[in-house]
């Protein structure tokens, strides 16, 4: 009797111990961590273990945190509440903007100092041994396009901005009022064209720029970082920092068929435009994430550049950028933020597009064309299944110009005109908007 009481106690010991061991925790996603009602800015998982995954979009060792290690990660399809901060307190890895991650973490609200309504600043405490990278390479989530009005907590953004914590964003015509630099940091005291003033919190060992009262920048972006009971803007590198320094504008990106087969030349054709003459225009390009190439693009005239790809393989996929330099020196990418971020071509079988069976694989936003417009522009989004839609256009302050989709789409690619004949010209910011995909892109309208 006795042995047999030892016994069951022992293995019910075993039991415990085994779902300690290989305990499950709940699978969320970033934007389930983060999001929160109006007035609130503390996580539903507070101190709760969850098991969650997502691209990086900062390297590791970049900003300092102490004893331990940060980076910052979202979702593959950005939007509100789609970043959050991961921190590493020993055994980091050496990861960069791209990679694919999971990890197991405990999620933590640091209170910020001192505590004003929104002083809380989430982020996931990783688990030891739980980290796993999956891929690399894979596009950064796009910065969502801001006013200093989003976040500007002195003037009540304090709700509004929550939503922004942990993910890129970017804001245009921003200017440099006043600049406090410390032993390894510095803060930039800034406003942009709202009037709405904002704080930059600038503590990347990748930048050593530091800007005088009275700097113009055409943009700037970094990660939303609560702290001091204000929310900052935290830029990752030099390239986060834009001068309107008269670099080449890349612009009017096409890809010529939109969705290939395996018997098309594929072209991608764009605008190059600078203030001086253009002495380089490469197109660089890596196949199925081979090494990267890059060949002289054609000039077609009236600013107009194209490179030419062979028939390719079905299930190719082609990583793409555009580089130019101007006869000073100066070099621009398309896209922006290149190494991090490039365009990808996906060669289909095309008669399973002819009969509609190959779908878009993800939710994309293109930028309008023409742009700057005139009399109108067009709006082309992708859909990889039905979803109902909401496609609207703001103001520079953030105010409803018109509503262009609000329905059901099929999934498939989809077309919208856009004329303004009411509006002033002007900078405007069209959103595309479904479930589980908010995208944001900036138009110029000059009559």
């Amino acid at each position: 009797m006795l042995i047999a009481i030892i016994r069951n106690t022992l293995l019910l010991v075993i039991l415990l111990w085994a779902n300690i061991l290989f305990a499950q925790y709940p699978e969320v996603t970033i934007r389930e961590i983060q999001e929160v009602p109006p007035g609130q800015d503390t996580s539903f998982y507070r101190d709760q273990i969850v098991h969650t995954a997502g691209i990086v979009t900062t390297a590791t060792y970049l900003f300092y945190a102490g004893s331990g290690h940060v980076c910052y990660m979202g979702m593959s399809e950005g939007g509100p509440f789609s970043g959050v901060m991961v921190y590493f307190p020993s055994g980091c890895p050496y990861l960069l903007p791209g990679d694919s991650i999971s990890i197991d973490a405990t999620v933590i609200e640091r209170e910020g100092w001192p505590h004003i309504t929104y002083g809380y600043h989430t982020e996931l405490e990783i688990e030891p041994g739980s980290f796993q990278l999956h891929s690399f390479g894979n596009p950064v989530p796009a910065p969502m396009i801001i006013t200093a009005a989003d976040i500007d907590t002195a003037n009540g953004a304090d709700s509004l901005a929550e939503q922004y914590e942990g993910c890129l964003v970017r804001l245009y015509d921003v200017t440099v009022d006043s600049v406090i630099v410390y032993v390894v940091t510095s803060t930039w005291f800034c406003h942009d064209l709202t009037d709405h003033n904002f704080m930059v919190h600038c503590g990347s060992d990748s930048i050593e720029y530091i800007p005088t009262p009275g700097t113009e920048l055409e943009y700037m972006q970094g990660l939303i970082y609560p702290r001091s009971g204000s929310y900052k803007v935290r830029p990752r590198y030099e390239y986060d920092i834009v001068l309107p320094d008269g670099r080449p504008v890349i612009s009017d990106v096409e890809q010529i068929p939109e969705n290939p087969g395996s018997n098309d030349s594929v072209t991608v054709i764009c605008t190059i435009t600078d203030d001086g003459e253009i002495v380089r225009a490469d197109f660089l390009y890596r196949l199925n994430l081979g090494s990267w190439a890059n060949a002289p693009m054609v000039y077609a005239g009236n600013d107009r550049y194209y490179f030419v790809f062979p028939p390719m393989p079905d299930g190719y996929r082609i990583d793409c950028a555009i580089e130019a330099e101007d006869d000073e020196g100066n070099v621009a990418h398309w896209p922006e933020d290149y190494p991090w971020n490039f365009h990808i071509i996906y060669v289909y079988d095309q008669s399973a597009i002819n009969n509609n069976l190959m779908l878009p694989l993800k939710a994309t936003l293109y930028q309008n064309y023409p742009n700057p417009f005139n009399a109108s522009t067009s709006i082309n989004f992708t859909l990889p299944e039905a979803s109902l839609v909401t496609l609207k256009v703001y103001d520079l302050l953030g105010r409803e110009a018109a509503i262009l989709a609000e329905k059901w789409l099929p999934a498939g690619i989809h077309s919208v005109k856009f004329a303004g004949p009411d509006l002033p010209s002007g900078i405007y910011f069209y959103q595309l908007r479904t479930s589980g995909f908010t995208q944001t892109k900036r138009m110029n309208l000059v009559k």
